[in-house]
């Protein structure tokens, strides 16, 4: 084909696309266009001031904007809190309601239609004064569009979509959640309860409350909304992040199941007086918001707890959960672990007993190492364990009355810890002097706490602890050969092309190459139980190390250095326990007699 036809057919087919678009465009428009010309109304959405929905099977909602853009009810209760979107959302299908189809400019009787008693009827008033009442009937025998009528005028044809957009109950019109915007996090939270029992007695007071007071206000306040919950009152200290989050996101995302909008008696619903109050604050208002909470609500239907919002007059019912996430006790909310910062801002921790000191340092690559003392085989899992207990230990509840300076006078461990940011703080543990069973801990910000003996256990550790307890490790695929004296016999063990094969003991056979795994399996990785002592006395007769029981020499490809392993006498204290040493690492250690065990099974199939 020649260029010309080419070039010929290429602008054709652009004149064809171009032919294409414009029509569609048209189309489009025009289709916009006669849409437009069908609107009842030429007002925009923002110019509606007033409306008024009014279902069938509910209450007639009125509401108004307001200067600053702003719905409020008017009826059936001013202080219902409207929902701002579903209004303007209103007002938005309610100005661009489109007549689909003319079913009668004069029609008579209405009744056939649904519209002598209409299901929907949506009034409004522009803010230039004029007003308009939109009435809907039944669905016509499509199902796709619903009778409708204007003031007195035509009967025409609406869209479904449309009906449904207007057709809205109080329960949609209304603000459901418990704060004022869900999308704005907590920062302040203060929670008290509210004395309500005129007849019962507190041994602890000459003379009961009085019936509304409240009891000690708790508070927890954070400066940012990643930032941590702080405790304000009643006391200043670090507060539990996690519970106090729970309550603020509960809080912040709740939504209302249920509502009594013209309550006859509070005192029927647990909030005359309320049993307990709940004020917040978020990021962005500064006013506060206050919810009262009442009585359980045991109806099966509900199954809720009874709440009011300050400045309305119903009665909401939330979900119950909230009961379980308030605080029982004035210091409940306070953060119980004894290191209430994070393990991340620590760069170094001084650990001390009476028997041991150690130091465990953070390297420029966040890693942590034992420094001190100095340790050749270190466990990092060891370490890392610690860390991770150290970061969640907690006490159990706070103490207050007792003689700190002298109790920790000489405690039974201290740490000793230095920050980022140049601060530092001690932790100290102390029997308690009143209850044997039970310690004292003195947190990184000074409140004192009882712990557990279990998590005094845990806590109380020493640097053998964070020992590496391998003495031996290889790679099974890399050994090339196992020669080991066992019961003063030799064996010589040899792969070659990938299979095992006996040189020694002249006589005897390997039978089965899964023997030969199950050696290596019994001695790698072989851990020890203890050590016996760090470094390799001279002397290994006491130990029977000098004519061991097990003595294996490991081979490897490539020139790698030979591994040994000897296995010595039982540990006279305990005797499911062998002396060994390893030339991994100096000194002499103990190891389970298992080991033992199982190397003689594996020997069985050499005969």
């Amino acid at each position: 084909m020649k260029l010309r036809h080419t070039l010929g057919l290429l602008v054709l087919l652009l004149v064809l696309c171009a032919l294409y678009y414009g029509l569609q465009y048209h189309r489009e428009h025009r289709e916009v266009a006669m849409r437009t010309a069908r609107q009842l109304f030429d007002f925009e959405p923002d110019q509606v001031r007033r409306l008024t929905v009014n279902r069938i099977d509910g209450p007639a909602c009125t509401a108004e904007r307001g200067e600053d853009g702003a719905w409020r009810i008017l009826e059936p209760n001013p202080t219902i809190t409207p929902f701002q979107m579903m209004w303007e959302r209103v007002a938005t299908h309610a100005a661009h309601v489109v007549n689909e189809h003319t079913v009668d400019a004069r029609p008579g009787d209405l009744g056939q239609y649904g519209l002598d008693v209409p299901s929907l009827t949506v009034a409004g008033e522009t803010k230039a004064g004029d007003a308009f009442e939109l009435r809907f009937g039944d669905l016509e025998p499509t199902q796709r569009h619903r009778y409708a009528q204007l003031d007195d005028g035509a009967l025409f044809l609406v869209n479904t979509d449309t009906f449904f957009e207007l057709n809205r109950s109080l329960t949609d019109l209304r603000h459901r959640y418990l704060v004022a915007n869900r999308e704005v996090p907590l920062l302040d939270l203060e929670f008290a309860w509210i004395w309500d029992d005129p007849d019962q007695e507190l041994e602890t007071r000459e003379a009961p409350p009085e019936v509304g007071e409240e009891s000690i206000a708790v508070r927890a306040r954070k400066e940012a909304p990643d930032a941590s919950w702080r405790m304000i009152t009643p006391e200043e200290a670090p507060a539990n992040h996690d519970v106090v989050q729970a309550l603020a996101d509960e809080i912040q995302f709740a939504v209302a199941r249920d509502f009594i909008d013209t309550p006859e008696d509070l005192h029927d619903y647990g909030l005359n007086p309320p049993r307990a109050r709940i004020t917040v604050k978020d990021a962005e208002k500064e006013q506060a918001q206050t919810l009262w909470l009442g009585a359980p609500d045991d109806s099966p239907e509900r199954s809720g707890i009874f709440a009011r919002r300050e400045g309305e007059d119903a009665v909401i019912v939330i979900d119950p959960h909230i009961i379980t996430l308030l605080p029982t006790s004035p210091l409940e909310w306070r953060d119980r672990r004894l290191l209430t910062r994070r393990v991340s801002n620590i760069h170094r921790l001084e650990y001390a007993t009476e028997m041991d000191r150690f130091v465990l340092s953070r390297a420029e690559n966040g890693q942590w190492q034992l420094t001190t003392p100095a340790m050749d085989h270190v466990n990092a899992l060891a370490v890392s364990g610690f860390l991770s207990f150290f970061r969640e230990v907690e006490g159990d509840e706070f103490v207050t009355d007792i003689d700190t300076q002298q109790v920790f006078a000489t405690p039974t461990a201290s740490i000793h810890l230095y920050y980022d940011d140049g601060a530092d703080a001690e932790i100290a543990v102390a029997p308690h002097p009143d209850e044997p069973d039970v310690f004292l801990a003195r947190q990184d910000t000074g409140g004192i706490v009882t712990l557990s003996q279990a998590a005094t256990r845990m806590l109380i550790t020493d640097s053998e602890n964070f020992r590496s307890r391998e003495l031996l490790r290889f790679v099974k695929g890399e050994v090339t050969a196992l020669v080991f004296t066992f019961d003063d016999e030799k064996y010589g063990l040899f792969k070659r092309h990938n299979r095992w094969h006996l040189r020694a003991p002249e006589g005897m056979e390997l039978h089965n190459q899964a023997d030969v795994h199950t050696l290596m399996d019994a001695v790698n990785p072989l851990f020890m139980t203890g050590a016996a002592v760090l470094e390799t006395p001279d002397d290994l007769d006491a130990y029977g190390l000098d004519t061991p029981v097990f003595d294996l020499v490991i081979s490897f490809e490539d020139d790698v250095a030979d591994k040994q392993l000897q296995i010595g006498a039982p540990n006279p204290a305990n005797p499911d326990e062998r002396y060994a040493r390893s030339s991994e690492r100096e000194g002499i250690y103990l190891i389970s007699q298992e080991v033992m065990d199982e190397i003689r099974e594996a020997l069985r199939g050499i005969y």
